[in-house]
């Protein structure tokens, strides 16, 4: 965990949803498992989820990580909603 006042937010990146962020500077540290079931999302759910990360941070361009998506995940509104907030993200997203 990081001390919010410790950080300069007007640099920081957007952090995506269902992540968890951590570390210094702040990355990308996997999905949160613990509160997406919380939530009552299933374990395919979770999956796809999870597989959706895998692509977006997998070696490319985020156009064609997000293209490698809709082509091999079925298009839930978790996919949608993950595709949305990367394309809406002028800066980009934490790594």
């Amino acid at each position: 965990y990081t001390n919010l006042n410790t950080l300069s937010l007007h640099d920081a990146l957007p952090i995506s949803p269902y992540i968890i962020a951590g570390k210094e500077p702040i990355r990308y540290a996997g999905i949160n498992i613990i509160g997406l079931r919380r939530k009552g999302f299933s374990n395919e759910q979770i999956d796809q989820i999870h597989n959706a990360y895998r692509l977006i941070y997998g070696e490319g361009t985020r156009e064609e990580n997000i293209q490698k998506i809709k082509e091999t995940l079925p298009m839930t509104k978790e996919i949608q909603h993950i595709i949305e907030f990367v394309q809406a993200s002028s800066r980009g997203i934490i790594k």
